[in-house]
């Protein structure tokens, strides 16, 4: 029960933005060529081109909300009017298809999500390894652990290195989406993190990004898929096909995302 706290106070947040106040409201008039997309703020850097090229392609109007994940699939779940649900991990998607949210068969591994050790540019504390991390006095941001993506990842990565405990006494900043961890590096508030790689790229000018060794490393999935709630399901049914066609993949690679026969000799987070 535990592992939805988090999720399920997120959900209670954004019910009262959705409640509001006064009479209730009718359903809203079928957007024709419109669609909105929920995603992990980690994704960021792919969608944007991918929403650039299928707009140009199909003349659809996209609109993409980027939150961690946790309040991605609260939106999905309590606003229902998302036509793509993208979150940072294959946990999302889990909870999302056992609420009947998204159908099983509509949800694909559409991004392989790799995490690295991110430093300010120049890398002024020297922070080569994970190791490196525990030193006193390096100043460590993390992302959150119950609500992000790239939180769970990091806590069941380093626990499994046995780090968790060391680098968590150096941790001054909690991250609440990837980009907003990713700023506090390149402004210096942090001497490292641990983040995406495709959003350290997005702040390639002023961060440095380090791999960890394949021994310790993890990846994940962010699984993409076209909601129950969507009016225009054909539509998101073309959006996800474009994500997971040879052009949507080769963006998703050149913005920093890995290939599945990147993952051969790595464990998977969910």
């Amino acid at each position: 029960m535990r592992r939805f706290n988090f999720i399920w106070l997120a959900i209670f947040m954004v019910s009262i933005a959705i409640s509001g106040c006064g009479n209730k409201k009718e359903p809203p008039t079928e957007k024709i060529n419109e669609l909105i997309v929920n995603a992990g703020a980690g994704l960021k850097p792919a969608l944007d081109r991918v929403n650039a090229e299928f707009k140009n392609k199909f003349g659809t109007k996209i609109i993409t909300q980027y939150m961690c994940s946790a309040m991605v699939l609260s939106n999905l779940l309590l606003a229902r009017e998302t036509d793509v649900f993208f979150p940072g991990s294959e946990h999302y998607m889990n909870i999302a298809i056992e609420k009947g949210a998204v159908n099983q068969g509509d949800a694909f591994p559409a991004a392989y999500m790799l995490p690295v050790i991110t430093t300010p540019k120049g890398n002024p504390k020297n922070i080569k390894t994970l190791e490196d991390m525990t030193k006193p006095g390096i100043k460590v941001g993390l992302g959150e652990f119950e609500t992000l993506a790239i939180g769970r990842l990091t806590k069941k990565m380093l626990t499994d290195a046995s780090l968790f405990n060391a680098i968590s006494k150096n941790q001054v900043f909690v991250g609440p989406n990837s980009t907003k961890l990713q700023l506090n590096v390149a402004l210096g508030s942090v001497d490292a993190a641990i983040n995406w790689k495709a959003t350290v790229l997005m702040f390639a000018d002023k961060s440095e990004c380090i791999d960890i060794p394949v021994k310790q490393l993890k990846y994940s999935i962010a699984p993409c898929g076209f909601s129950t709630f969507s009016k225009n399901r054909k539509l998101a049914q073309n959006y996800v096909d474009f994500i997971m066609s040879e052009k949507g993949q080769n963006i998703m690679a050149e913005e920093g995302y890995i290939l599945p026969n990147q993952t051969k000799n790595l464990n998977k987070v969910e």
